[in-house]
Formats: C-alpha cells, structure tokens, sequence
C-alpha cells in the first residue's frame, strides 16, 4: 500500500485510508488478493484493521479532535468488517484482529504509563473495536501500557496479545528482559493476554531468548521481524 501503491501515512498512520474512495478501493482488492492466496492453502486468514497508531493519544498529532478520531476509527473498523465478512467462506476463516499501537513514539522507553492510566487511555479504542476476535498491540516497550491495555480489552470483552518490540540485545528498551517484561503483565493483568510476539527485532537477536526451558518460550507465538540488525532506538 505505501511502496507499490504510493499511499502517504502521516506520522506512519494507516487509519485515514478508508477516509477516500482510492484508499477504499486498494484495501478491497489488496485482501480480495491476499484472501485468494490463502484460500489456495491449508492457512486460515488474519486481517487487521488499518487501525495503526489512530489511538487518542494520536488524535492531536493527527490534526483531529476527540470526536473526529473516534468517528474515524469506528469507521475503519466498520469497513475492515465488511471485507472480512465478504472474504470469508466455508473453506477459509478470516480472523478479525483490532490493531492499537503504543500512546507514545513505540521506541521512547521513558514514555511510560502504569497500568491504571494505561488501562484509561486504551479504552476506548476496545469499546470501537468490540467486533473484532481479538486485539493485537504492537510495539509495546514497557509492561505497565501493555497490562493497561490487555485489562481494557478485558472490558470490553476481547482477548489480546501484546508484542514487545526488543532491541539489539534481545532486551526491551529499556534493557528489562522479555521474560521479566511478561511474567510483570502477567501478575498485572491476571494471566491474560492470550499470546505475545516478538515486535522489530532482527531473528539473531532473539534467537537466545526462545532458546531453552524459560520463562518466555512457551507464551510466545509469533513474530514481526526486521530485516536489518541495527537499531531502531532514536
């Protein structure tokens, strides 16, 4: 969508393509395409509403008022909605997952939240997003926001999963080890989410992390790795 498509994002926010009639229509082919691909294996399909970094913590960096940003998130998820339930069929499950994104810049490990204001700030977001199976937060950089948000989907009734995103070291930001990160979410937030993943970090540099009998290996269940093996810490 970005790169062959040539669609701006600003502040890498997806959420405004389903504002314009093109953005529309190259979401609608884009998963008519991928949707096909799936069909022609034995793999069910993930579709995550363009939903990336349209929280309102954004809004104001956005350019949009409380009530613009909730009115276009509803609308997205609606949409998204709409090509899950047009693409699946007997033979291929679609699963909806309501995309949020950390409140402030994913690699700033002192932006920091505990979990109560986390928990306030994530809210509504879940409440726009209850249709979906689940939630799915990525770039998370410390556990107070990601149990903050984990309890917020609980309210609303959507089971969730955190990705951590994880430095050159294997290590969160703020060099708190992944096992530590979520044995704190999971005394925070009562066991849930259902899954973790590995967020921005090249497969070497996590490698160790998986390896082995610990704490972290089992609750793992995907990643998003990166191609280069630099960091991303500004």
């Amino acid at each position: 969508m970005t790169f062959e498509k040539g669609f701006d994002h600003p502040l890498f926010s997806t959420v405004r393509l389903v504002e314009g009639a093109e953005g529309r229509t190259a979401l609608t082919a884009y998963s008519e395409r991928q949707t096909a691909l799936a069909g022609k294996t034995v793999c069910d399909f993930v579709m995550d509403t363009t939903t990336w970094r349209a929280g309102m913590a954004w809004a104001a960096y956005l350019r949009f008022c409380k009530d613009e940003i909730i009115a276009l998130y509803s609308h997205d998820a609606g949409f998204i909605k709409t090509l899950r339930d047009r693409n699946e069929n007997d033979d291929l499950l679609v699963v909806l997952i309501g995309f949020v994104e950390t409140a402030g810049a994913s690699q700033d490990s002192g932006a920091r939240f505990d979990p109560v204001m986390a928990r306030m700030v994530h809210w509504t977001q879940m409440r726009v997003l209850a249709d979906a199976e689940m939630v799915s937060a990525k770039t998370f950089t410390h556990v107070g926001e990601a149990a903050g948000m984990v309890l917020a989907a609980w309210d609303c009734d959507l089971p969730g999963a955190v990705a951590f995103a994880l430095e050159t070291e294997g290590c969160l930001p703020s060099v708190q080890s992944l096992a530590e990160a979520i044995y704190e979410v999971v005394r925070n937030a009562g066991g849930f989410p259902i899954r973790y993943v590995i967020d921005c970090s090249y497969p070497d540099q996590f490698r160790d992390v998986l390896n082995g009998e610990n704490y972290c290996a089992p609750r793992v269940g995907g990643s998003r790795a990166n191609v280069s093996d630099t960091s991303h810490v500004v």
